[in-house]
């Protein structure tokens, strides 16, 4: 019963993230884009870069840096016409432990 209730668990947690993912995922390739060159973004990039760096994946308790980096690039590609910058964003953040 208990594995049932965690395997339930999981899944909505993992459908509600998605949601929010796909509602921020532009926003958070604009600001992160920005940091890739430098910039703050200021105030309003806020949310939208811990949206970003909020995406972890663990494997046996550790950050698992790999599956990490590569939900962070399925994030951003929910944005249309983002594979062209998503991957500079990517490759300059991916081993940033961040929040």
């Amino acid at each position: 019963m208990k594995k049932a209730l965690s395997f339930l668990l999981a899944i909505l947690l993992g459908l509600s993230a998605t949601t929010v993912a796909s509602a921020s995922s532009c926003e958070s390739l604009i600001c992160m884009a920005g940091k890739v060159q430098g910039q703050s973004g200021g105030d309003d990039c806020n949310q939208a870069i811990k949206d970003f760096f909020s995406i972890k994946r663990y494997h046996h308790g550790h950050l698992d840096l790999g599956p990490t980096s590569d939900a962070r690039r399925q994030f951003l590609d929910q944005c249309p016409g983002s594979q062209q910058n998503a991957g500079s964003v990517d490759e300059n953040h991916q081993s940033v432990r961040h929040g």
